[in-house]
């Protein structure tokens, strides 16, 4: 490996402190339930780290990493000197009973991340997606820059697939190539394989609130165990991240759904942003949470909005940057409507059969988590008058619609786009859906949470007496 410890501090340490401040300064209340801010610091981190480079880049300035950790630390000393605001009142997250079987789960789950990081640090980032799309693009970026005249007129992109695709994971990558002050082939992972940490605490976080320690520990590491994860841990490509993203954003809309909580407002802006800005894939999955919010809710009040800027600048970013370079996705093409019905009819049955091979006949893969989760709602379909069930299936299943709509008006040969991305489409909604089968599970009453533990506000207020005039039922107390 090319950084020291001094390198490697930077890399990755840096970015985590300036999310930890960031979280401390937007959500302080969210401190009293650690594995949610650990998890949320990497996601803000990550946002902090992309948008400094993308300054640097847009104003032209060398990319030099004392200047730039200068900045950062002038920005993390103002974080921590500005104070942390007064949080606004949490839901209990105190352990009604020992958690240990849920935290022992957290540290088998977060060592397995580690050994997948350290078996993959044995090879160079030379072949595959994790190359041709993201290191490749921030090797070009290191090279040249992203300000002055398109990019097509000064470099050869032929090496590189999908240039438009959203540039957090690139320009992660090259976060670390500023410290080497060279391009490198291994720690340029690093970074990106880091959102396994917050995979991991986000999805404890999630099921702590729903789930008794037992329950949670064993759901965790289905998902941190499954081959999905696993592959998609073992690399730099941005599917982990995306998965993170998804995940981020579905917990703490469920939880502003709950408690009206403006921090939780706030983390979820910061999580559609880093969505958004991880694939293509992200804007669809967070125009659908967002529809489905604003179906089941009334919207936030106007202070909150203001933070939903930061993912619409981010895409729309995106959007200027393809434009300004000349880059267009290669993947989806436009029919007719006549053209597009003729598709659908003669594709239609392969690509459902496709999709549910992968759901529900897979169990090597997915550790049949979405046939649990299907199993779950058949057996007791009235929990879909839940709110935070009915938002977490419903945008799992528009993800999974809007994704065969892709397929069914594919340009590329529907069998090798569907070999080559249905796997990694499919496990970017794995952690979410997780989510809805532990609130699915929790209705029962010998796995749902303790109500002294982690009930949430719905609950807390049908206990009190309010539950039959909301259509609510107290959760059941062992």
């Amino acid at each position: 490996m090319t950084l020291g410890v001094l390198g490697l501090a930077g890399l990755l340490w840096l970015p985590l402190l300036i999310g930890w401040l960031l979280v401390r300064r937007l959500a302080p209340g969210l401190r009293a339930d650690g594995l949610a801010a650990v998890g949320l610091a990497y996601l803000a981190g990550a946002l902090s780290i992309g948008l400094a480079l993308t300054a640097w880049l847009t104003v032209g300035l060398p990319l030099d990493p004392r200047a730039l950790c200068a900045t950062l630390a002038l920005v993390g000393a103002a974080l921590w000197f500005g104070g942390a605001r007064r949080g606004e009142p949490a839901v209990p997250v105190r352990p009604g009973r020992s958690e240990w079987p849920l935290f022992a789960a957290v540290a088998i789950a977060l060592a397995l991340a580690l050994a997948r990081g350290v078996e993959s640090s044995r090879r160079p980032v030379l072949l595959g997606d994790e190359s041709l799309i993201f290191a490749d693009k921030a090797k070009i970026l290191f090279d040249v820059g992203e300000s002055g005249e398109p990019l097509v007129a000064r470099v050869d992109l032929q090496r590189v697939a999908h240039f438009d695709y959203p540039s957090l994971d690139s320009l992660l990558q090259l976060w670390s190539f500023v410290l080497a002050g060279q391009i490198l082939f291994v720690e340029n992972r690093f970074l990106v394989q880091l959102a396994g940490l917050s995979l991991v605490c986000l999805l404890a976080a999630g099921l702590r609130r729903q789930l008794r320690p037992v329950a949670a520990g064993a759901l965790l590491l289905l998902v941190a165990a499954a081959p999905a994860t696993g592959k998609a841990s073992a690399n730099c490509g941005a599917d982990l991240m995306t998965a993170v993203g998804l995940l981020a954003a579905v917990e703490f809309a469920l939880r502003w759904l709950t408690t009206e909580n403006t921090e939780d407002l706030r983390a979820l802006a910061l999580s559609l942003a880093f969505l958004v800005w991880c694939k293509n894939e992200g804007l669809l999955y967070a125009l659908a949470l967002v529809a489905f919010l604003l179906a089941r809710r009334r919207g936030p009040r106007a202070r909150g909005l203001t933070w939903f800027a930061l993912p619409a600048l981010i895409a729309l970013g995106t959007w200027t940057f393809n434009a300004w370079h000349g880059f267009s996705n290669g993947v989806v093409g436009l029919h007719s409507g006549t053209r597009l019905v003729e598709l659908a009819g003669e594709r239609l049955p392969l690509v459902l059969g496709y999709m549910g091979r992968l759901l529900f006949l897979e169990p090597q893969v997915y550790h049949y988590l979405f046939a649990l989760l299907v199993a779950a709602l058949a057996f007791h379909p009235r929990a879909l008058g839940d709110r935070q069930l009915s938002v977490t299936c419903g945008v799992v299943a528009a993800a999974l619609l809007g994704q065969v709509l892709v397929y069914l008006q594919t340009p590329l040969d529907l069998e090798w786009h569907l070999d080559t991305s249905a796997r990694r489409i499919v496990f970017h909604l794995l952690p979410a859906a997780v989510l809805g089968l532990a609130r699915a599970a929790a209705l029962h009453p010998w796995l749902g949470a303790r109500f002294g533990r982690s009930q949430d506000a719905e609950t807390a207020h049908a206990e009190r007496g309010g539950g039959r005039k909301a259509g609510l039922e107290p959760t059941p107390v062992a």
